[in-house]
């Protein structure tokens, strides 16, 4: 069994999807092209699900 995933919690009152969109997409994890496509591809089918 691999170790559970470092995940990083944007805490504060206000915070609009897109700015925590854009934070994630501006993490190291997405520096790859074809991996921050398919992330904001993902996000923005999530965002307008979520209206």
């Amino acid at each position: 069994m691999s170790a559970a995933p470092k995940i990083t919690a944007l805490r504060g009152e206000g915070v609009s999807l897109a700015v925590a969109a854009d934070a994630f997409l501006a993490t190291p994890r997405t520096v790859n092209p074809d991996t921050h496509r398919a992330y904001a591809s993902a996000i923005d089918r999530v965002a307008a699900a979520a209206g």
